[in-house]
């Protein structure tokens, strides 16, 4: 305290009060003297800091003959792009919600990742050699290399697909047997892993036997070309005794998970009635569903019926965003309604203007005029491919009438000369673009595109006849298209 001003104040209570008694004034100062102190110890004293929870991992690495610049993670809620140096090392924070499996991406490569808050992991890997190169060092390595080793021995023994389902239902059993083996042994000796994920990829070993059995008749009867599926009686009382709402096996296990939705999905669409739509059933039959993580993955299955002339469009929105419990997914399904609900008959339709094959530049409002058919396409798109015989045969069948055959490609930048080479190869007709940024571009995001290929009609006035319109396969084309009149 202020010497000076302790006096000041001693001098004016003695005027005011007449006396002031010396022994007041010394417990007053002692008082206000303890009361400092007292003050300046607290002010001083050093408070423990509350520790804030690790929530991140480090990921870095170096990838050799990288054709992309981009890697990509997710899962868990998280999305994070990270860009390559020139040299092709990396390195980047992640904050990660909860320990557990996520996915990076090169180009169309992928590879599954572990990761733990506080993890500092390494990558090394050649591009041109992806599965087979990847390395990893650093704190969770040894799950992570475990992970690559396991890519590996799936692709070995999964490889060969059609001689591997072309097999008699026994001897495709054994093979699916001695992976499995293979994986628990391979499992068994690696020293250190986290007990959790040791857990999680046992239970994992199991359900690659289970898919693979679930798969059989479907593709053991395509590449056997037999016009009767084959079920074996053994295969059948495997997967009926699957229970289809566990929730730890859906956290544990990616095989588990696709288990999951084929069986929802045959269910789904098995005995289809007129009476009750397949959105309706959808709903029901998530609904019933304890798991709060198969209800997530199964809202996300769902969600490809929440598309242009779906009347129960809004039905599907409503529910799945009740019962799902992941933000981000809800967030996209909003996002994807929204426009929807303006991709109806006679909205002006979303616009292009993109690379022509032939020079130049083409968009939409230079074929006002003419009825337009697009195509929404690429290269490495199997469904796509087998539509180009139907669609030659309709673009000649129409080639003098009032309407433009539009194809355009959303294959990456870097497959854009494969582009132009199947174009010359096939000797593909209509007016070929290339749009600007894959699955990303305008158009296919404006039209809420999530698979290919999407064909879409356009009146002469620019606006929306049909934004999901019949393939050229479906003899429903050349009706909606005579129904015109052009």
């Amino acid at each position: 305290m202020n010497p000076n001003l302790f006096k000041i104040k001693f001098r004016f209570n003695i005027i005011k009060n007449g006396t002031f008694e010396m022994n007041q004034i010394t417990s007053t100062m002692n008082k206000i003297l303890l009361a400092t102190l007292t003050v300046a110890f607290l002010a001083c004293k050093t408070e423990p800091k509350e520790e804030k929870p690790i929530d991140y991992a480090v990921f870095s690495g170096t990838i050799t003959n990288a054709e992309d610049d981009m890697l990509k993670v997710t899962g868990n809620g998280l999305e994070k792009e990270i860009t390559l140096n020139d040299d092709g090392t990396f390195r980047d924070t992640l904050k990660i919600e909860e320990n557990g499996y996520y996915t990076f991406r090169l180009g169309r490569e992928r590879s599954s990742m572990y990761l733990t808050q506080g993890s500092d992991i390494a990558l090394s890997m050649d591009a041109a050699q992806f599965d087979e190169s990847i390395k990893y060092t650093g704190e969770g390595a040894t799950e992570n290399n475990y992970l690559a080793s396991k890519s590996l021995a799936l692709e070995n023994a999964m490889g060969k697909t059609d001689e591997l389902f072309s097999l008699e239902p026994d001897a495709f059993e054994a093979k699916l047997t001695a992976l499995k083996n293979e994986l628990l042994n391979h499992l068994n000796e690696n020293k250190g892993l986290n007990e959790e994920f040791k857990k999680q990829q046992e239970l994992d070993a199991q359900y690659v036997h289970l898919i693979n059995l679930d798969k059989y008749p479907r593709y053991n009867a395509y590449f056997t070309k037999k016009e009767t599926p084959v079920e074996p009686e053994s295969f059948k009382k495997q997967l009926e005794a699957v229970n289809y709402d566990d929730n730890t096996a859906a956290e544990a296990s990616g095989f588990y998970r696709e288990l999951v939705v084929n069986n929802f999905m045959n269910e789904l669409y098995e005995d289809a009635s007129e009476e009750t739509s397949i959105a309706e059933k959808g709903i029901t039959m998530l609904k019933a569903k304890n798991s709060q993580k198969i209800k997530d993955v199964l809202a996300k299955q769902l969600a490809y019926e929440l598309r242009p002339g779906n009347d129960d469009a809004e039905l599907l929105y409503t529910n799945l965003t009740a019962v799902s419990s992941d933000d981000k997914f809800k967030e996209g399904l909003t996002e994807k309604y929204d426009k929807i609900k303006n991709l109806v008959k006679g909205k002006p339709s979303p616009s292009f203007d993109y690379e022509n094959y032939k020079g130049g530049t083409t968009k939409l409002e230079d074929l006002k005029g003419k009825y337009v058919y697009v195509d929404v396409w690429a290269t490495w798109c199997g469904p796509c491919k087998a539509e180009i015989p139907f669609l030659k045969e309709v673009e000649k069948s129409y080639h003098d009438k009032n309407i433009a055959f539009v194809s355009i490609s959303i294959d990456q930048e870097k497959d854009k000369e494969t582009w132009k080479k199947m174009i010359e190869e096939q000797e593909l007709g209509g007016i070929q673009l290339f749009a600007e940024a894959d699955w990303k571009s305008k158009f296919a995001t404006d039209y809420a595109i999530e698979g290919i290929p999407r064909f879409i009609i356009i009146d002469p006035e620019g606006n929306i006849v049909t934004a999901d319109a019949p393939r050229p396969s479906d003899p429903k084309l050349k009706e909606m298209f005579d129904s015109f009149q052009i």
